[in-house]
């Protein structure tokens, strides 16, 4: 696993602040082959790149999913970090992968993704509760144990969501147990009910609940009320929801997106949207092959060449699709196009 050790010294040299134990947990579970992990050709910049499943209007996708990029102290500003991305997003589009997506550490580094096609598509809904706000607990709703059916059955009920295999939904309650987190699940059925991912509060600071998901009002009541019961003190809670749900949105930038394979997605668009008709002429600076003329029509997608004095119905740069299509619906319909605002992306790493 040569990719893997060359990953870990350049992650070791980036993160000298990191706990021991964190820094384990990165390198004995969540990186299990040279597949998790990009590099450069000379090992000077490398990332975490794990494939997951995507639901995009009820077909699942592969959405590539980029962490913890970083480029040796010494060798910054070099450009190490750009020509690393650039490879690897046109990588993932020879494999037919959909969207890319990432989250950046800073809002400084949210301009530097734009440059690569990215665009900030995910919003977080901030909902604060005061030190003496009781949750209630509804009779019709009990506790469960907290597991990746659960969440999947959220997801795919809620569309534009991540699906989270069983192991990658083990290596999340890892991770968030490595900080004494909580992750608290509860329901009326087997498919009906909700999930939260909280951190452990230090003395006097506040419960945060990094994300819940549900898909029944009572059931997220009934997890925050559990999260109050197991810690200790009236202290005020904030929690970060799915926006679209949010009676009372405070918003805050998420996860960046950004369409990979243009062929796949819209494919993927005309099979679940029969009666679109819309041609779609795409620019894309760093993948080359995502330069064309789509044409959607009876539930196909396909590639076309332009005829001279002919005008596509829409003329679009690449992130401009990708917010389009990650809007709410009233701005789709401007387009012509189906949109919907993806939930809120938790991932391992």
């Amino acid at each position: 696993m040569k990719d893997i050790d060359t990953y870990r010294n350049i992650f070791n040299e980036s993160y000298r602040r990191m706990r021991a134990s964190r820094s384990r947990w990165f390198f004995d579970s969540l990186l299990a082959s040279d597949a998790d992990v990009r590099v450069d050709s000379e090992g000077l910049a490398g990332m975490i790149a794990r494939t997951y499943s995507f639901s995009f209007h009820g077909r699942e996708l592969p959405l590539l999913n980029i962490s913890r990029a970083t480029t040796l102290p010494g060798h910054r500003g070099k450009g190490l970090m750009s020509a690393l991305i650039r490879r690897v997003l046109s990588e993932e589009a020879e494999k037919g992968t959909a969207f890319a997506s990432l989250t950046p550490p800073t809002r400084r580094l949210y301009f530097f993704f734009d440059r690569f096609g990215f665009a900030t598509t995910v919003y977080i809904s901030e909902v604060r509760f005061t030190a003496i706000h009781q949750f209630p607990s509804p009779h019709s709703v009990n506790g469960l144990e907290p597991d990746a059916a659960l969440l999947r059955a959220i997801a795919r009920g809620r569309d534009m969501s991540t699906i989270l295999s069983d192991s990658d939904f083990c290596l999340l309650c890892g991770q968030i147990g490595l900080d004494g987190g909580h992750i608290i699940a509860a329901g009326e059925s087997s498919d009906a009910g909700a999930i939260l991912f909280a951190s452990h509060p230090e003395s006097g600071e506040e419960i945060s609940v990094h994300a819940l998901f549900d898909n029944s009002k009572d059931s997220a009541e009934a997890v925050l009320a559990a999260l109050r019961n197991e810690i200790p003190g009236d202290l005020p809670v904030t929690v970060r929801c799915d926006a679209e749900n949010s009676p009372r949105p405070r918003l805050r930038a998420g996860a960046m997106m950004r369409v990979v394979s243009a062929e796949t997605v819209l494919s993927a668009l005309a099979q679940a949207n029969p009666g679109l008709r819309v041609s779609v002429a795409l620019r894309d600076p760093v993948i080359e092959a995502n330069n064309a003329l789509f044409s959607i029509r009876e539930g196909i997608c396909e590639r076309r060449v332009a005829r001279p004095g002919s005008r596509p119905d829409l003329d679009l740069s690449v992130d401009t699709l990708t917010r389009i299509l990650f809007s709410e619906p009233h701005v789709g319909e401007i387009f012509g196009l189906p949109s919907r605002r993806p939930a809120p992306l938790i991932l391992p790493g």
